[in-house]
């Protein structure tokens, strides 16, 4: 089950994901959840590349407040348990961290190779994906939430339309996922990302978590994948 942005860009809308996975995950079926940033995460962190650019520090520091802000609000309207909720506020504030580093030290160089853009843009997903992890098992579904990489995706290096390295991949992903599933964990899954060769962050292109959702697909045999979308006319 792949959910788009639009999907998850309120605590609201997580609640009602994570109740639809938790219906079908009790009726017996074996489910992986794949899922896009928050809905304008992608272009906000495509728009800061821009200030890097110009060593605006100010406006790094402005970003990093605005998505702290997002990804706490859903946070607290999605995950009761006290004790859930903040892990997946830890996880979150690391994270933040992590990218605040690299935005700031990038400005130092003023200059964002694709390699570095790539890396960036993989936060989207990564913010997203331990808040769904945590809602999850705060409604009792086991759950456990990987990176593409963690999962399995290799890719050649061809920053922001990487393509799967699908042999090896098919390989990885099966002896990821496969004993998640026999432990009826519920894995969720970072959309859009995999990673190199050589551990490199790689992106693969917009709408990639379409892209992501038939990969992972495709490597355990799955019977159906499924597109949830909530856009007028699809």
């Amino acid at each position: 089950m792949k959910f788009g942005g639009t999907a998850v860009d309120s605590g609201k809308k997580i609640v009602h994901i994570t109740n639809l996975i938790k219906s079908y995950h009790n009726k017996g079926n074996e489910i992986i959840g794949v899922f896009s940033a928050v809905t304008g995460i992608t272009d906000e962190i495509l728009n800061i590349s821009r200030y890097i650019l110009k060593k605006d520090k100010n406006k790094i520091k402005e970003f990093i407040n605005n998505t702290r802000s997002i990804h706490v609000d859903i946070i607290n309207e999605c995950i009761k348990n006290n004790t859930h909720k903040a892990k997946a506020l830890h996880v979150v504030e690391i994270l933040l961290k992590e990218m605040e580093s690299i935005l700031n030290g990038l400005a130092l160089l003023a200059e964002v190779t694709e390699k570095a853009l790539d890396h960036l843009l993989s936060f989207g997903e990564r913010l997203l994906t331990p808040i769904i992890s945590y809602s999850l098992l705060d409604k009792g579904i086991d759950s456990v939430y990987l990176t593409g990489q963690e999962a399995g995706i290799l890719t050649d290096s061809k920053y922001g339309q990487a393509r799967p390295l699908i042999d090896t991949t098919k390989i990885r992903v099966k002896h990821n996922i496969d004993p998640l599933l026999k432990e009826k964990k519920i894995p969720v899954i970072t959309g859009f990302i995999g990673a190199d060769q050589n551990g490199n962050t790689t992106t693969l292109g917009r709408s990639g978590s379409d892209y992501t959702a038939t990969i992972i697909a495709a490597c355990i045999d799955a019977d159906e994948v499924w597109l949830w979308t909530d856009v007028n006319g699809l």
